[in-house]
């Protein structure tokens, strides 16, 4: 920490701010995060300077929907103004991140928005989105009722994101299995699956919530098998 604050004293650190942003102003991507992101070198086998890219086919369950809508102007204030781009907020600032570190670009190849796509969090206490039922809380049911089988523009997995329980009090958790990355090319059902839940601003104020960009690098960490 001595060595960040050296580099860039008086730095805005989210974490000490209960993880919101500084204003809602338009936040540069580097905000999100330390001001030293050291690098891993050799990370992605392509050298330096070079980026591997994985992209991502990206499901928009109706949680996050509804947060969009009520908070639309707090999106667009970030530069995103529809409710296809607003999954951005999180992705580029988990893209430069990854960039700056690893030598890795994460993006989205594919956006799937369903605003009829409920949640289980608050059943049996678990606070999962879903299980394995086939029912209107299940992604890949979703997608297979929508026709969506082909994996193209996801090379890299299948993400869910939601903006927590409908309910606004229950824990919904985020979640991905261990190494889940870069399955089947061919079909959404090989694709390895991550939950990331968490509201994107402040119920009040337009203030980006960097824990909910937090909790999409950490689950695509443990994706990567990191």
């Amino acid at each position: 920490m001595a060595y960040q604050e050296t580099v860039a004293p008086g730095w805005y650190y989210p974490q000490a701010h209960g993880s919101r942003a500084e204003s809602n102003s338009t936040q540069p991507l580097w905000a999100a995060w330390e001001p030293v992101l050291e690098t891993v070198p050799g990370c992605n086998g392509l050298g330096p300077g070079k980026l591997l890219d994985f992209s991502f086919l990206v499901v928009l369950d109706a949680t996050w929907v509804a947060f969009y809508h009520l908070h639309a102007a707090d999106f667009a204030a970030q530069g995103y103004f529809t409710l296809e781009e607003s999954p951005r907020l999180l992705f580029d600032r988990v893209s430069y991140l990854y960039e700056k570190q690893f030598g890795m670009s994460i993006s989205i190849g594919r956006l799937e928005a369903f605003a009829n796509l409920t949640e289980k969090c608050a059943e049996f206490g678990k606070g999962h989105s879903e299980d394995e039922a086939k029912d209107s809380s299940n992604t890949r049911h979703a997608l297979e009722q929508r026709g969506v089988t082909d994996a193209t523009g996801a090379s890299g997995g299948l993400v869910r994101l939601g903006a927590g329980a409908a309910d606004g009090k229950t824990y919904c958790r985020s979640y991905t299995g261990i190494n889940a990355a870069c399955g089947s090319k061919d079909n959404v059902s090989k694709l390895g699956f991550l939950v990331s839940q968490g509201k994107p601003f402040t119920d009040s104020g337009g203030l980006i919530n960097y824990k909910a960009v937090g909790t999409l690098a950490h689950e695509l960490a443990h994706m990567f098998g990191m």
